[in-house]
């Protein structure tokens, strides 16, 4: 036999062949069984991407709302912060009147009523020539009047302090007169003293035994003294002395 001859013949047309089911019953299943499954899968995936995107979803209404709340709150704030209509007309009329006390300030020192040096200076004074047992609860001054209002514990003490104003220099230009002199229900002496004008202030001595430096000042104030400062003084120490004895105001 020669090689490259055939050896079977096909003696079956092409008509008579059997035919090759590409997609058999089996094969269907298997298909139907494989969609199903990555149908499956897929869901899953998008649940999953869906309830991550609702969580997103929720967080940003749950900031939204607090953003809200918050934004509430900071109107209620500003709200609160503007100015109240009563409050605002109060502020002006005080304002008005701070202007007005002030305009009022500046004509009295334009016009000289008010003297801070000299009065400054009676408060040193006074404050220099303090006395225990004897305490001012007013002081009025105006231009050459001197009202002192105070109180004391002891009337023996009262004509001592006066004594002292001659070594001011203030108060040794003013002459005082007593013009209130009574007890309260307390036992308290209650005193008003005024000057009006310019003028040596009165001499009183207590009746109690100095120095000799003392006694020499004493009569030298004395010598100086008018016959109506020592009305005065006489009119001052009975009524002082009927105080302490309780003879009446």
């Amino acid at each position: 036999m020669k090689p490259g001859l055939k050896q079977t013949v096909n003696l079956y047309r092409a008509d008579l062949q059997p035919r090759q089911v590409l997609l058999t019953f089996d094969r269907l299943v298997i298909t139907l069984v494989l969609v199903f499954i990555l149908m499956l899968g897929w869901r899953v995936v998008l649940e999953v991407q869906q309830s991550a995107f609702s969580d997103r979803i929720e967080a940003a209404r749950t900031e939204q709302l607090q953003k809200q709340a918050e934004m509430t709150r900071l109107a209620e704030q500003v709200r609160d912060m503007r100015p109240r209509t009563d409050l605002t007309r109060e502020v002006q009329r005080l304002e008005t009147e701070v202007q007005l006390r002030q305009s009022l300030l500046a004509e009295m020192r334009r016009r000289g009523q008010l003297r801070r040096h000299d009065f400054a200076g009676l408060l040193t004074d006074l404050a220099r020539h303090h006395q225990d047992g004897i305490w001012l609860t007013r002081i009025q001054q105006s231009q050459n009047q001197l009202i002192l209002t105070g109180q004391s514990t002891d009337p023996a003490i009262l004509p001592y302090w006066l004594s002292g104003f001659r070594q001011s220099n203030t108060l040794s230009r003013r002459h005082f007169s007593m013009v209130e002199l009574r007890r309260d229900d307390r036992d308290v002496l209650r005193f008003v003293l005024q000057s009006s004008g310019t003028g040596i202030a009165p001499e009183y001595v207590p009746q109690t035994p100095e120095d000799d430096s003392a006694d020499t000042m004493n009569d030298q104030a004395q010598a100086q003294e008018s016959p109506e400062t020592d009305s005065e003084e006489a009119d001052l120490e009975e009524a002082l002395r009927r105080i302490g004895t309780g003879g009446g105001e």
